[in-house]
């Protein structure tokens, strides 16, 4: 496969979730392409959309949500206008999800060899698959995750939390599909655990040259492991760019706060919180919906909602300060920008 090949674009794309009091918009007009063996990170806080977005490329959005609009064009393949007998077909085998906490993915009731054949024998496309050749595949899948054959006779509840998120990417990756979408693959893992998984994920996609689109709210796991990051706020992209270029030089207000409210080592520097809450879904305000929140805001981010336009020859941004300027200007100062003081190494902590 060509490493330039565009595998997976998304056009304006566009999710509701309807409810008795008015449509919920959690995507809104999201668009962005991924080539072979690229790797995306999406980031957004909780409510930002982001599963919404992971779930809607797989076509496994259940209702209330509903797409309104857009495209998703799929290795060539309109995949929102095709039937359910070709999408049978085409997921797992073009694009698999691998959701985030394996525990309530899995059948607690199947052993999870059982699991990955049902996956393998459901999406064949063939009629008949010989059993021999459904246990080789089973192992195949089960080795390309780090986990051993013999695991495929046990139940969700007697492995480990890593080895059930590693038995969910082998049941995501059996028939090998072109793109992988991890929606929080290490959630509820600790932070060893969580090395581990993201290392299998890193091997597993070399391994098949598959394109992956990372979706997360930890920007420094996602920024270790993605080549592009995509900021997601209140349903819209609102920045995208390479991963260095956008922790160095961040261009959409939003960014740089999420970036300024990271910990570092350094236990002198003030961390800067971000004022204010995400905007209701149902109720958005009108023009930019990080206005209300944005020190930089002016009087058109009130009333007018900026499209995604390029900044430099690699990254976008969805702000009004372009092309007026070319980067950030230095942050205002404020009273409702909260700094948070990183405690002394040797102080008293309340437990």
């Amino acid at each position: 496969m060509s490493p330039d090949r565009e595998v997976l674009r998304v056009e304006d794309l566009r999710v509701e979730y309807v409810t008795p009091d008015g449509p919920i918009k959690a995507v809104e007009g999201v668009s962005f392409s991924l080539q072979a063996g690229q790797r995306m990170g999406l980031i957004g806080e909780s409510g930002s959309g982001k599963t919404t977005l992971g779930t809607a490329i797989v076509r496994l959005l259940r209702p209330p949500a509903r797409i309104t609009s857009g495209r998703i064009v799929l290795d060539g393949h309109e995949f929102l206008q095709v039937g359910e007998r070709e999408l049978r077909q085409l997921r797992m085998r073009e694009v698999a999800l691998i959701p985030q906490a394996a525990m309530n993915s899995l059948n607690p009731v199947m052993r999870i060899g059982d699991q990955i054949a049902d996956g393998i024998i459901a999406h064949a496309q063939s009629a008949k698959i010989p059993r021999r050749d459904v246990a080789e595949r089973v192992a195949r899948a089960l080795w390309q995750v780090g986990l051993q054959s013999y695991l495929a006779s046990r139940y969700p509840h007697q492995l480990s939390g890593g080895q059930r998120q590693r038995a969910a990417m082998a049941i995501a990756t059996a028939l090998q599909p072109k793109i992988i979408v991890a929606d929080e693959p290490t959630s509820a893992l600790d932070v060893v655990v969580q090395r581990q998984v993201m290392q299998t994920l890193g091997r597993l996609q070399q391994g098949l040259h598959a394109a992956v689109l990372l979706i997360g709210h930890d920007m420094g796991l996602v920024a270790q492991f993605a080549d592009t990051i995509g900021v997601l706020y209140a349903g819209r992209l609102v920045e995208q760019g390479p991963v260095e270029d956008l922790l160095d030089a961040p261009r959409h207000p939003y960014t740089r706060l999420l970036i300024d409210s990271l910990p570092t080592l350094d236990a002198k520097k003030a961390l800067r919180g971000i004022p204010g809450l995400p905007p209701s879904l149902l109720n958005l305000p009108p023009g930019c919906p990080f206005a209300p929140r944005c020190p930089y805001a002016f009087d058109r981010c009130r009333v007018e909602t900026p499209a995604l336009q390029p900044v430099t020859t690699l990254q976008k941004a969805a702000c009004h300060l372009y092309p007026a300027h070319t980067s950030l200007p230095p942050l205002p100062e404020r009273a409702d920008i909260p700094e948070v003081v990183a405690p002394a190494a040797d102080a008293e902590v309340a437990v």
